[in-house]
């Protein structure tokens, strides 16, 4: 009995020892559980982040309170680190992950992998999804997702005394996580006032390897029409990439040559800043044309709605 005893005593005065090392390499700052207008932040292991009150830590339990209502519990070994925060901080944007049950921070959403500076992607917009765009502060573009397999767009270089009206269609699909396709056709009307009005048109496939946060994409396609015959189009081959660098930045790059017109070489390379639905798009890049090279500036702008 005086044995069992002993060693049940023993247990308990290495629990008693172990556990507040293990609070005090988890918890940071001076945490007050009775104290109402302290702001906690729990960051789990996984790296999900969430701000509200811790209201219990009982054995390796810890019970928190998140946005003043909801009750959530945790395991003390599942935690990287409960601190005090600045109530600056507090603002954060929190969404509800039905399938882990849990209320996660909400990233930095990533937008504009659909596209290149210049030229489409094999990613298409999600059904419902819109984007205005604007680039080099004369042409102006909206895109929407009729499907997630289907996109239309409409986009104009309104100068008046010359215009130039596109319409796009869009058609894509996945195949499994890394390979994406598109086929891409447009249709343009350009009207001048002395010169009248002039058509063209032209279709392109792309396949891209990887995600929206990193991949490469091969492409190509015919172009004719502005006062040109069907026989004398333009056949262009392209590559291109993109690679996210962080939550707000992307840096990308696009080469596009003729097939059947050498002295045709065109090349645009920068980056993109994202934050919220708005994305900065700028870089610089160089045109050849007759073995004259042109370089250019790229600046653009786009909003997701």
């Amino acid at each position: 009995m005086k044995s069992t005893l002993f060693r049940a005593t023993a247990i308990l005065a290495l629990v008693l020892c172990f556990l507040p090392s293990v609070y005090s390499q988890v918890i940071k700052g001076d945490l007050i559980i009775g104290d109402t207008s302290q702001i906690h932040q729990v960051t789990t292991k996984r790296g999900d982040v969430f701000l509200g009150r811790v209201t219990q830590i009982q054995n390796t339990e810890v019970r928190f309170l998140f946005n003043k209502t909801i009750e959530l519990t945790f395991q003390l070994t599942d935690l990287q680190e409960i601190s005090v925060v600045d109530p600056a901080r507090v603002g954060q944007k929190y969404s509800y992950d039905g399938e882990r049950k849990e209320f996660l921070k909400k990233s930095q959403p990533f937008h504009g992998h659909e596209r290149g500076f210049l030229l489409p992607t094999g990613f298409l917009l999600k059904k419902g999804v819109k984007e205005y765009r604007n680039v080099g502060f004369i042409y102006s573009s909206f895109d929407y997702g009729l499907t997630d397999n289907l996109n239309v767009g409409a986009g104009a270089i309104p100068l008046l005394a010359a215009n130039l009206f596109q319409f796009k269609l869009r058609a894509g699909t996945s195949l499994g996580e890394m390979v994406h396709l598109s086929l891409n056709a447009n249709a343009y009307l350009g009207f001048a006032i002395e010169a009248g009005a002039t058509t063209a048109a032209s279709a392109t496939g792309a396949l891209t390897v990887g995600r929206p946060e990193r991949n490469l994409t091969a492409g190509g396609g015919y172009g004719f029409g502005f006062g040109g015959s069907l026989e004398e189009g333009v056949f262009i081959g392209n590559v291109g990439g993109s690679y996210q660098v962080d939550r707000n930045w992307r840096i990308l790059g696009e080469v596009l040559i003729s097939i059947n017109q050498p002295g045709l070489f065109l090349f645009t390379g920068g980056a993109n800043w994202i934050t919220g639905n708005h994305r900065l798009e700028f870089g610089i890049g160089a045109v050849r044309v007759d073995f004259n090279a042109i370089p250019y500036p790229f600046l653009g702008y786009a909003y997701r709605f």
